[in-house]
């Protein structure tokens, strides 16, 4: 198995699979970031694994969300988006005191992102 596997959700291994897709499994996304014709393909993709998604809808959302997805249990977040939405995503997880908690994925939602950048 692969880390693509693992987190594609293809086969349990404590972060991903069948009994940690849903709730345990959460995506952030940011669907003005870029060019803004990525959401449905994240939620298309997310449905096809059984993750959840929860968009923002205005600046400063994504702490908030990234403190409930901690709240609620969630092992592996996402963020979807820009630079601010990982940034956002990392200072609501701090703000949770769940940095050790959560596995943080980074799913890039335009072309000039660090994320791009590092080729992530």
């Amino acid at each position: 198995m692969t880390d693509k596997d693992n987190i594609r959700g293809d086969e349990h291994t404590g972060t991903a699979g069948s009994d940690t897709t849903g709730k345990q499994c959460r995506i952030i996304l940011n669907p003005a970031s870029g060019t803004e014709d990525h959401a449905d393909e994240v939620h298309s993709r997310a449905t096809e694994r059984g993750y959840t998604v929860v968009e923002t809808t205005e600046p400063g959302d994504a702490v908030t969300l990234a403190k409930e997805a901690a709240e609620d249990g969630v092992r592996l977040l996402a963020a979807c988006g820009g630079d601010g939405t990982i940034h956002h995503v990392i200072h609501g997880l701090d703000q949770a005191d769940a940095l050790d908690d959560v596995t943080v994925a980074v799913i890039p939602g335009e072309q000039e992102t660090t994320s791009h950048r590092i080729s992530v």
